[in-house]
Parts: structure tokens; sequence; C-alpha cells
């Protein structure tokens, strides 16, 4: 396999048959048990179009997902509202945690209109950074004296999770999901 920056091979950092860049002929490589058995493409396109942005890359369910979200906006709000109106961080955020917290307890889709929450969270994340880009986004984020120090809150709690998963590493309780509730309605 082909080494993927500095590393020996790709073992690890990608399921089978996935791709990984290719510096070398500036597309992706293939890792995993099939790696290797393609031809190189004698098209010159396609040594141009490989250094392109892969826009392939983004699901297909992904897309479908959003576009009935924002299907739901612009009948409500109309169609790029955000671009002309602009927007809150705050408002989007929120909004994406709370589609996010109804998923997370168990509620997909939205009672009223069918849409998966994950996909109106999706809608809300794309709203804010399309809004970013257009210059229409009120960033009414809370203060940050120091920028890093969430991030510097997350990595510290990473490594005191790791000593108390290690302090208890002889524990093996069940570890519940919202697959025991689902079988409990069904039972």
């Amino acid at each position: 396999m082909r080494p993927v920056d500095g590393l020996k091979s790709c073992a690890g950092l990608v399921g089978r048959g996935q791709m990984i860049p290719d510096d070398e002929r500036g597309g992706y490589s293939a890792c995993g048990p099939d790696a290797g058995d393609t031809k190189p493409s004698v098209n010159p396109k396609d040594k141009i179009g490989s250094r392109k942005l892969d826009l392939g890359l983004v699901p297909d369910s992904a897309i479908v997902g959003l576009a009935l979200a924002f299907t739901e906006g612009a009948v409500k709000y109309g169609r790029y509202n955000w671009r002309v109106a602009g927007v809150s961080a705050r408002i989007y955020h929120a909004a994406a945690r709370r589609h996010l917290a109804k998923w997370w307890n168990g509620q997909d889709v939205d009672a009223a209109t069918g849409v998966h929450h994950i996909d109106s969270a999706m809608a809300c994340l794309a709203i804010i950074r399309d809004a970013m880009l257009y210059g229409k986004l009120t960033d009414d984020r809370p203060p940050a004296p120091h920028e890093n120090a969430a991030a510097e809150l997350v990595d510290a709690a990473e490594k005191q999770q790791a000593l108390i998963v290690a302090l208890f590493a002889e524990h093996t309780p069940k570890q519940y999901s919202i697959a025991d509730t689902r079988a409990e309605a069904k039972g």
C-alpha cells in the first residue's frame, strides 16, 4: 500500500476499499485488498480532473436530506432568505442543537413535517456556513477572551476520561443504548 502523510501504510486510517489522497498522481489511491488493481487512465482530462474538488464524495443521502430540510425552510421563510436578511449564529446554533437533541433522545423525524432531525441540523449548519461566506452572519457567539480555551478544555477532559476508563478497566457493565428501550417497547 502507498504511504500516507509519512505513515508506512493506510491500514487503520480508512475502511476497506476507501480512497486516500495520492500526491504523486494528484488523485486518490484505493486502500484495502483491491488496492493496485486499477490501471492508470490514458485520458488527459483524468489527470486534471482528479486534482479538482471531488463533490462526488458527498453522499447523495445527505444531499437529499438537505433538500428536504431546505424545502421546509423555503416554504416557511423563502428560498435563500438568509442571504438577504442575514442570520444570527446563536439562533441557528440553538436550532441545530435542538434537532440533534431530539434525534439523540429517540425522535428520528419531526412529527409535523417528517423531515429527519439530522437533515434539519445539517441545514442549520449549512446556513451558518453560507451566511459566513456571503457576509450575512451576525456572529453573536459568546465572548471568547481566550479563543482556544474550549478546545483546551476538551483536550484536558479527554485525557481525564482516559484515566477514568483505565481506573475501572476491570469493570464490564452493560452499556445501554436506544436499542434497549426499543426492544422493551416491542416486548
